[in-house]
């Protein structure tokens, strides 16, 4: 079984490509961007309307 960070991460790979994931913890909704306005490869935020699970990344960002 996956651990929580190792599932995350998955789940992050899959909605970043606009794939449909049904939520984790509640398996009753799909998760959704947290901005519907702009392509979910962009987005950084996803979330469950059921129960407010959420999956957030930060882009590295290197300064030189």
């Amino acid at each position: 079984m996956e651990n929580l960070s190792n599932q995350s991460d998955s789940i992050l790979v899959k909605l970043t490509r606009g794939e449909t994931v049904v939520c984790p913890r509640c398996g009753k909704s799909v998760i959704l961007p947290a901005n519907p306005n702009i392509e979910p490869s962009k987005c950084h935020g996803f979330y469950c309307p059921k129960c407010n699970f959420m999956v957030n990344w930060d882009p590295m960002v290197i300064v030189e």
